[in-house]
């Protein structure tokens, strides 16, 4: 303080003594005179919670109107004691109203920008309720979940113009200030925007945040509505107003924001039919962040391309939903919106189940596709256009822009089991006798383990007489795996697999044997009609039917309904060769020998081609002598034949082929010399033939010729 009367100023020294400052003591004034003192004091507000005031500067006059009070802003008594008594005579006051600055934050606007992005705009409202124009500085420290990533924060004011905001990952030694110094005038605002845009993941495992993939919301743990540092948007700013450093203002706010998520799943495939199957997905879509969020979600089947749509349907748990509870139709192949602009609840969960009827024929003819099947592996999650087996893909739009944001797929394989049935071989095992074999390929080209039930059964040729059968089988668990069987029943039919499981790209290998007989010219008349019917004699090529040849039919049945699915035959014929011989001349010559001839001719009148060696052994009275001869054949040009016949005849054809229905014939002629002179060497009696057995000629009877046919080359 200073005094016209006093001199230089002089320091005065707090705390205040009671009755206050002595400034003047025993101060003369002479009459008509006028002392004047000025004193300046340098004070420190502070309203900050826990400064030591009640924190509310109370304005001048607060309790008696026009009459300050002690206690109010910035009161102040002076005294003077005109006796000397030390008591006041007279007392004077002053009061001086100071500036009072606060400030209030609220959330303007959280708007969505994108999948799992959006903008949040804070205002922030700095008022000085005082009379008084005062300073202030202002700060700003967002504390987001930490699944929550700022990518950019700006901020305008009334006295300031925009401004970026950096860093974009503040702390508490780095959090932004807005405002440093700022005059306030009395009753005056100024209105802060503040625009903080962020990201968040919460399925990233902390690859992108340092969060724990688990959403913290406002006021989580009774944190109170404006939550605390950590949850949610929950940002803080912070007011010094007498430039101290030290924060005597705190304001809170904190918003919450979804985080929507997809997941699909095949929930089963079952099959309706040889070729048709329901699978069955289930979509579900949460919001596992902290505010309502809004979706859209779509499917899109991308199946192989031999698989046919025939319908779908879907149900959801979705409260009000038009497929709630289900089954509600779907048209056509996709892509099906399933729900628009869903509002889903925090920590909410919407179920979708979809139903989609297919068939898969790959041997069809009309089958739309490639005759291939392609698996799940082919498909590329990546690739819009990928397909693939039973693969799906469903869609979710979070942001409203018709783009699907979320892609999640599912798939499931399909079995596709058949069968091909072949005729392996025939093999000759006797004059009249064969083993067939056939071979059954039980193959799954699909990408799915199968079941089925193979059984097989025989319509031969009604001359055709089964003596034995046996099958066996490469087929895991089989019951005649190795095989063969034994003592298999010859009528069938038989059942090669029950209930038979095969994996994905296998093949089951079925081979199935039978002992056959047949004489066409049997005179005990085995079976049938002696009449042969060869293999696509109905049809007049290779499609045989029952009662031709060795027709034989296998059944398939791929969804054990007891119905056969699928059939296959293989047939093939046996040859019947025979033959049959006639005397044809019986001729003298000039030298006084004679020529006698024979024909033989064989004859195939089954339905395969046949081998054969033809032998002809003439067994003549012994009276008669063979002097040489010749034979020629129509496969044959034939040769000279010697005197002396071999045991057994001569070989006329040797492992000579005949087709079906065909006929072969070889002439023979003998020159023969015939002395029934006493002591020629025979009996000198010429027997007829048919002497021994009337009518059925016998060795050693005139000119009697044996021919004979080896038709297994068994010799």
């Amino acid at each position: 303080y200073s005094c016209d009367i006093g001199g230089a100023g002089v320091a005065l020294t707090p705390p205040v003594p009671a009755g206050g400052w002595l400034l003047l003591d025993d101060q003369d004034i002479s009459p008509g005179n006028q002392h004047c003192c000025t004193i300046s004091f340098e004070v420190d507000i502070d309203v900050a919670p826990g400064s030591g005031g009640d924190d509310v500067v109370t304005e001048c006059g607060t309790m008696t109107p026009g009459d300050p009070s002690p206690g109010e802003a910035l009161y102040n008594e002076s005294s003077l004691d005109l006796n000397n008594d030390g008591e006041p005579d007279e007392e004077d006051e002053a009061c001086e109203d100071v500036y009072n600055i606060s400030h209030e934050k609220s959330i303007a606007d959280l708007e969505q920008t994108g999948h799992n992005t959006w903008c949040i705009t804070y205002n922030i409202t700095v008022t000085n309720n005082g009379n008084e124009s005062g300073f202030y500085d202002l700060y700003d420290w967002p504390q987001y979940d930490q699944d929550i990533t700022i990518t950019g924060a700006s901020y305008s004011s009334s006295v300031h113009p925009l401004a970026v905001l950096t860093p974009t990952t503040p702390t508490d030694t780095t959090d932004w200030q807005l405002g440093n110094d700022v005059s306030i005038g009395p009753d005056v605002s100024h209105v802060y925007v503040l625009e903080v845009c962020v990201s968040i993941d919460l399925e990233d495992e902390g690859a992108v945040d340092t969060g724990d993939d688990v959403y913290q919301g406002c006021g989580d743990g009774g944190a109170g509505m404006n939550g605390e540092p950590g949850q949610g948007l929950y940002n803080e700013s912070y007011l010094d107003t007498n430039d101290d450093g030290t924060v005597d203002e705190t304001d809170e706010v904190c918003a919450d924001i979804p985080y929507i998520t997809l997941n699909k799943d095949v929930t089963g495939v079952e099959q309706t039919g040889a070729r048709d199957f329901t699978v069955s997905y289930e979509i579900t879509v949460c919001n596992i962040g902290g505010a309502d969020g809004e979706y859209t979600v779509s499917d899109q089947p991308c199946f192989d391309d031999d698989i046919v749509i025939n319908g779908a349907s879907y149900g959801s748990d979705v409260a009000g939903h038009s497929a709630n509870p289900g089954p509600s139709a779907l048209t056509g192949t996709g892509p099906w919106t399933m729900n628009t602009d869903q509002t889903i609840a925090a920590d909410g969960c919407d179920t979708y189940t979809l139903d989609v009827e297919v068939t898969m024929d790959l041997n069809d003819d009309d089958t739309p596709g490639d005759g291939v099947y392609s698996s799940c592996a082919s498909g590329d999650p990546s690739d819009p256009s990928s397909t693939g087996g039973l693969y799906n893909k469903s869609m979710v739009d979070t942001d409203g822009d018709g783009e699907p944001d979320l892609q999640d797929e599912a798939c499931e394989e399909l079995p596709y089991v058949t069968h091909t049935k072949d005729l392996t071989s025939i093999t000759q095992t006797g004059a009249t006798s064969w083993e067939v074999k056939y071979t059954i390929e039980v193959s799954n080209t699909g990408g799915a383990s199968g079941e089925y039930d193979l059984s097989d059964e025989i319509a031969f040729e009604d001359d055709i007489v089964v003596t034995c059968v046996n099958y066996m089988s490469d087929a895991p668990g089989n019951a005649n795996n190795p095989g063969p069987t034994v003592d298999t029943d010859l009528a069938g039919p038989w059942g090669l697999a029950d209930d038979q499981g095969i994996g994905a790209d296998s093949i089951h290998t079925y081979m199935i044997t039978f002992c056959v007989d047949m004489d066409l010219n049997d005179p005990a008349g085995l079976a049938g009609d002696g009449d042969y019917t060869a293999c696509g004699a109905a049809n007049g090529g290779d499609d045989s039917e029952p009662g031709e040849g060795l027709h034989n039919e296998s059944s398939l049945d791929v969804n054990n309904d007891g119905v056969e699915d699928e059939e296959d035959e293989a047939c093939g014929d046996l040859p019947h060769i025979y033959h049959d011989k006639v005397a044809t001349g019986f001729v003298p010559m000039a030298n006084g020998n004679h020529m006698v001839s024979y024909e033989i001719c064989v004859y195939n009148d089954g339905g395969a081609a046949g081998e054969y060696d033809l032998y002809d052994e003439p067994i003549f009275d012994d009276d008669i002598e063979i002097i040489g001869g010749t034979y020629s054949c129509d496969t044959d040009p034939g040769s000279t034949l010697p005197a002396a016949v071999p045991a057994g005849g001569w070989l006329l054809l040797d492992d000579q082929s005949i087709p079906a229905g065909g006929e072969q014939c070889c002439t023979i002629d003998i020159e023969v010399h015939i002395d029934v002179a006493p002591g020629s060497g025979g009996d000198d009696v010429v027997t007829d033939c048919g002497t021994a057995v009337p009518g059925d000629p016998s060795p050693g009877e005139a000119l009697y010729n044996e021919s004979t046919l080896d038709l297994n080359n068994d010799g």
